[in-house]
């Protein structure tokens, strides 16, 4: 296959790439509405669709951005962040995780898996866009050359083996063939793209970004002229100027999270700069009431009536570690660290017998990169989503004091048991001051940040679930409101 073409005045090859977001979303689509079949076996759509069922009921997500948006995606079919964050290996890894534990409903799911690791992984290698990334992000070198083009050959047998249709046929036989056509396409030309930018012999590349080669730059600026003028698609030259002036003071090229594009995430200085006064932070603290108490008691009774499955725990486990990376960056003392990650000492093998059971699904995803909570941090979480949910059902959520009052009550109950809460207890440096206080402050930080995160999480289902489809009516009769000024 020829994907390129010699330039009839400089003799340079002109390679034919195609957008890589566009290939993508393709790919969801046919994986979504047409049957597939790889030497593995079916690669069915369902098992997103009982992904998301699962993490619905348990009301914690493993580890993905699986959303009702990203299973009924048909209104949002130009969306590239649906169609890639639902081809992605964190998906993939939730799914391998429930077959591998006993969960029947994604039982022979190993032949979707596959699909999904090998497209999210020739998704990454053709958007790299930092040249200090790693893994399949990281740029084309001269020395990681013949990494890439093994991959490159090992997926293009995966999709000349590939099947689609009720037919049986080759996928690139079939109606629906645009996507894997396009990805051969793009692992050949890349190949010699890189090949000649990195091994020209006037000024050679040091390394080759991917997503160079994207052709959504002039959408994203698009998008950011429309969101400065309300979303208009047809400016005027006023209009066009102010907006091109608020784009040249921020210099930051950043489109809407409901563009049809991925935009660039790193960290750009403005053009022009300028200062403001800085506005002062109020932080009021409101007084408990005997309301405030009397919902506590009401709270603190309906807690031990709250029980947490075993996949929840996991996905608990696993929100620890990220709090505690957030932790980490503030706190100084060094006991403080020690005693928020697993201790391997000998005297807490009896706590680490109960940790491995909750790290399964921590250590299943694992990369390197994941931290790994201890007894106490673990047990203050768990604690703090019971208090939750009874908040949840109680309907206290949104009132005076929602966050406070949870905080309050992990404190409560977690106060007197500190020196079996955390192992080994924290040294006294300085008589005046209490030796619990590095402790307390510790439940105080990881019950707000767990509830941050939880309140977030629940206020962004409840919304998209009291809008249902009306959340996409905007994107799919665009023009008519418009013209109509709806």
């Amino acid at each position: 296959m020829l994907t390129y073409f010699t330039h009839p005045l400089c003799d340079i090859r002109v390679h034919c790439i195609i957008d890589a977001d566009h290939l993508q979303k393709l790919c969801r689509n046919a994986f979504a509405e047409i049957p597939l079949i790889s030497p593995k076996g079916q690669i069915l759509f369902d098992f997103i669709k009982e992904l998301h069922e699962l993490q619905e009921k348990e009301d914690l997500k493993m580890a993905t951005s699986l959303s009702n948006m990203h299973v009924n995606f048909s209104q949002k079919k130009m969306n590239v962040a649906l169609a890639v964050q639902t081809l992605s290996s964190s998906v993939a890894d939730a799914i391998d995780f429930l077959r591998l534990n006993g969960y029947t409903k994604f039982s022979n799911s190993e032949a979707t898996t596959e699909f999904i690791r090998i497209f999210d992984r020739l998704f990454d290698i053709m958007n790299s866009r930092n040249p200090f990334a790693t893994g399949f992000k990281s740029p084309m070198r001269l020395h990681n050359m013949q990494y890439y083009q093994t991959v490159f050959l090992e997926s293009e047998r995966y999709i000349q083996q590939l099947r689609a249709g009720t037919d049986n046929s080759n996928i690139l036989n079939h109606r629906r063939k645009t996507f894997a056509l396009g990805f051969l396409i793009n692992m050949k030309s890349l190949t010699n793209l890189a090949s000649d930018l990195l091994t020209n012999s006037t000024l050679p590349l040091s390394y080759f970004l991917t997503y160079k080669c994207s052709q959504d730059h002039i959408e994203l600026f698009f998008s950011c002229i429309r969101s400065r003028g309300g979303w208009n698609n047809n400016p005027n030259a006023l209009q066009f100027k102010w907006a091109l002036r608020k784009l040249l003071f921020r210099n930051n090229v950043q489109p809407s999270i409901n563009a049809n594009c991925i935009g660039d995430t790193s960290e750009i200085l403005s053009v022009f700069e300028y200062r403001t006064s800085r506005r002062s932070m109020l932080h009021n603290t409101n007084d408990s009431t005997d309301d405030d108490n009397s919902d506590i008691q009401k709270i603190m009774s309906l807690v031990d009536d709250i029980a947490l499955s075993s996949l929840q725990d996991n996905i608990i486990y696993y929100i620890g570690g990220f709090i505690i990376r957030k932790l980490l960056k503030k706190l100084t003392c060094e006991h403080c660290h020690n005693i928020l990650l697993t201790s391997q000492d000998s005297n807490s093998k009896e706590r680490l017998v109960d940790i491995n059971q909750y790290a399964a699904f921590t250590s299943f995803i694992n990369r390197g990169g994941l931290l790994f909570p201890s007894y106490g941090v673990h047990k203050i979480l768990k604690y703090t989503e019971r208090v939750f949910k009874v908040e949840i059902q109680c309907g206290f959520m949104g009132k005076k004091n929602f966050k406070d009052k949870i905080v309050r009550i992990v404190l409560q109950t977690f106060v007197s048991s500190l020196e079996q809460l955390f192992q080994p207890s924290h040294p006294i440096i300085d008589m005046d001051v209490c030796e619990d206080l590095h402790e307390i402050q510790m439940i105080k930080s990881l019950s707000t940040i767990y509830t941050n995160i939880r309140t977030a999480t629940h206020a962004k289902k409840t919304t998209l679930r009291m809008l249902a489809d009306r959340s996409t009516i905007r994107q799919k009769l665009h023009n008519m409101i418009l013209f109509y000024h709806v």
